[in-house]
């Protein structure tokens, strides 16, 4: 899983972002349920 996005999402454009690769990386799991919405 993700170790910039997990919860500090303010401080990351890229949680915000969350690009393709991000996207694929976030799996339906506890720590990243933050760059799926925002996606």
């Amino acid at each position: 899983t993700f170790h910039f996005a997990p919860a500090p999402l303010p401080p990351t454009p890229l949680g915000f972002s969350a690009p393709p690769p991000l996207g694929s990386f976030a799996p339906p799991s506890s720590d990243v349920p933050a760059p799926l919405p925002f996606a």
